[in-house]
């Protein structure tokens, strides 16, 4: 499909046809790329510093004990 709207650009023709071409097939490429990702693992990002989260919860909870 690339090629041909590679091609058509290449010619007399409507170019405004083949931007919308181009827009369709742009479409396209998104749709399979959502669906080729179905049932793959998704990533987890790791914890930047789970010590920090750490720290701030014992804080917290020391804090609401002192009150």
């Amino acid at each position: 499909m690339l090629g041909w709207i590679e091609y058509l650009r290449s010619q007399d023709v409507d170019q405004s046809a083949v931007e919308e071409m181009n827009k369709d097939l742009t479409h396209l490429m998104k749709i399979v790329d959502r669906f080729s990702k179905i049932g793959s693992e998704t990533p987890l990002p790791r914890p930047t510093s789970t010590k920090s989260w750490a720290n701030r919860s014992c804080i917290s909870a020391s804090a609401s004990r002192a009150t």
